[in-house]
């Protein structure tokens, strides 16, 4: 795919992982040659503690040093995404279901946000909506925030506007959001 199409990046999960049954230390490699030294690769953690994650995290920096590391924005994930940030591991704040969890993600140091777009949309609530109330609460916040993180909101605001979902909304169903 990454020969005809351009691709911003790939993602993967512990599902897909496991569905596919090619151990990790095989199948990242694979995929971060895919992309050609193009994009950005991102695997998420199994562990359910902080320290477990970010364990998981440097296990997986091992496998590729550029890999961005997908956090479930959990109370434990968000203590993760701290320490992450703090040991210059580049994170992704994942299951969010709310502009507010996605919030926190991004003030927790994550350098990307996933709403669960279509999952939010399952169990009857708007996804879109809540991409825009995170764009939203993304701009009020930027006045009160340090002068490091504005560069970070502006950019993410900028591939938000780009990328206009309210004209795709049908096609619209996962997101990764620069911060």
């Amino acid at each position: 795919l990454a020969r005809i199409f351009p691709l911003a990046g790939v993602t993967t999960n512990p599902s897909i992982v496991a569905a596919g049954k090619t151990p990790l230390d095989e199948l990242l490699p694979a995929l971060h040659d895919a992309l050609g030294g193009k994009g950005r690769l991102f695997a998420q953690v199994m562990a359910t503690t902080a320290e477990g994650m970010v364990e998981d995290a440097r296990k997986l920096r091992a496998i590729i040093n550029d890999l961005v590391v997908k956090v479930p924005v959990t109370a434990e994930g968000l203590a993760a995404i701290k320490m992450l940030k703090a040991e210059g591991i580049p994170t992704l704040g994942t299951a969010v279901y709310g502009a507010a969890q996605g919030m926190l993600s991004a003030l927790a140091g994550a350098e990307y946000v996933a709403p669960y777009v279509n999952r939010v949309d399952a169990q009857g609530g708007d996804g879109i909506q809540t991409v825009i109330e995170l764009q939203q609460l993304t701009r009020r916040s930027q006045r009160c925030w340090p002068r490091a993180l504005k560069p970070r909101v502006r950019r993410w605001t900028a591939c938000w506007q780009a990328a206009s979902p309210s004209r795709c909304r049908w096609t619209w169903r996962s997101s990764l959001l620069p911060l």
